[in-house]
């Protein structure tokens, strides 16, 4: 059954909860990110995103709003996992999985670890890019049963999204620019992810997912990965995985 298709004019409708958390101006920016990454083909840069809009948004604008328009950091997720949490067929179950996924940003160098990447970092004042290895993300998944699948019109047979992330810098980078205490390992940032209270708080019916975390570890990190040699990490996940990814 094939997926449907949302029509560009009820985005803002689906968008609507966000509108109690950001403003008529901030709303007016995220609707205009949302339709021009479903619109664009390809690389989706800003300057590709700006083209793909019916009107004319200077990429100026786009790019101000990513680096410098506030909102509360804490209220905005809280009010993406309420809408979640509404939707039987996304809100998370205790048989779902969190699981890492630490890609490189750049080239990907194989098993050479120092393959760096430049990172920009238009939050640094003086300074336009940063070297780093890799974005480490926190993402969350379930099986769907195939009584969902013909019900919902979904092709794939899970639903996966987004929760957090961490910017992994190397030390000597760090330690350049006088922020050698800073450094973390890739562990050290995904159990700092797992220990935040913006998933932790998710309810599958009235029980809280950490329950079922601490009862079912799965972590099995691969041999010689980052993430060997963290035990803590085994009572802070849902069920057997993989460490660098799902399946």
């Amino acid at each position: 059954m094939m997926q449907r298709i949302v029509p560009i004019e009820e985005i803002a409708e689906i968008l609507e909860p966000l509108q109690e958390t950001v403003s008529k101006p901030q709303f007016r920016q995220i609707e205009r990110m949302v339709r021009g990454i479903l619109l664009t083909e390809g690389r989706r840069t800003i300057e590709a995103i700006r083209r793909s809009l019916a009107e004319y948004v200077s990429k100026g604008s786009l790019n101000h709003f990513l680096a410098e328009s506030q909102w509360d950091d804490e209220k905005v997720p809280r009010q993406v996992l309420d809408i979640v949490n509404r939707i039987p067929l996304v809100a998370p179950r205790t048989e779902g999985m969190l699981f890492a996924d630490d890609t490189l940003t750049g080239e990907h160098y194989g098993q050479q670890i120092e393959g760096l990447a430049k990172y920009r970092d238009v939050t640094a004042p003086g300074v336009a890019y940063i070297y780093s290895h890799c974005l480490v993300n926190l993402h969350y998944a379930h099986e769907l049963t195939r009584a969902e699948q013909r019900q919902s019109g979904q092709d794939a047979a899970r639903v996966e999204y987004w929760l957090d992330y961490r910017l992994y810098r190397r030390q000597a980078e760090l330690a350049e620019r006088g922020l050698a205490d800073a450094f973390r390992t890739k562990p050290q940032l995904l159990i700092e992810m797992l220990q935040a209270q913006d998933w932790a708080q998710l309810r599958v019916k009235k029980s809280p997912l950490t329950t079922t975390i601490l009862r079912q570890p799965w972590w099995r990190p691969a041999q010689n990965s980052a993430y060997s040699g963290y035990p803590e990490l085994a009572r802070m996940t849902l069920r057997s995985g993989k460490a660098n990814g799902y399946g």
